[in-house]
């Protein structure tokens, strides 16, 4: 067996490697705060069932202020499960999670400041792109309008179309700018 220094070992099939790379070298006044960093995963580890394989297991990662990160793996691996516990849709059975050295669990403050983009994202089955855009807009305060019509225009998609007449490939881009559209600082 092969060794991958920044890979996670669940076992000898299942991987999980985490690569961050900083698109921003400027830093702001937040990360001049000893110990605190924008992301901080600190041994995170999650069960669907209490005797189950782990589906993520002590996961520890930093993420600076301006970074990218991307998340491979087998199907299998965690890589969703960690994405949603890193938004605050799953809480971690171990470990904690924290934005700017506060806990994303039960957190609607830090929440608002997080959007999950899924490969299998939910829309309601008879509203539009509009009034679905209306209902992120309820719950992320920055909602920007002027970039949803911006996007929606760009992308030649119709707002008061209803999601459920979308194409595989329109969802995913009435996703992609929902998700931008909420002006979030972590996607």
């Amino acid at each position: 067996m092969f060794d991958l220094p920044p890979l996670l070992r669940y076992n000898e099939t299942r991987f999980l490697r985490i690569l961050t790379d900083s698109l921003n070298k400027e830093k702001s006044p937040m990360d001049q705060k000893p110990n605190v960093l924008p992301l901080r995963m600190e041994d995170v580890s999650y069960q669907y069932e209490p005797d189950a394989r782990p589906a993520v297991s002590h996961v520890t990662l930093e993420v600076e202020r301006g970074s990218f990160v991307a998340v491979l793996g087998h199907n299998g691996s965690g890589k969703s499960t960690l994405m949603r516990i890193m938004s605050g849709v799953f809480r971690a059975n171990a470990g904690e999670t924290e934005y700017n050295g506060k806990n994303v669990w039960e957190n609607d403050r830090v929440k608002s400041q997080v959007v999950y983009l899924s490969d299998d994202w939910y829309f309601f089955p008879h509203d539009t792109l509009r009034e679905t855009a209306d209902f992120y807009a309820s719950v992320y305060k920055n909602f920007s309008y002027e970039r949803f019509e911006t996007l929606t225009e760009k992308f030649g998609l119709d707002p008061q179309r209803k999601v459920n007449t979308f194409s595989k490939g329109m969802t995913k881009q009435a996703s992609v700018i929902l998700a931008v559209s909420c002006d979030t600082q972590y996607i």
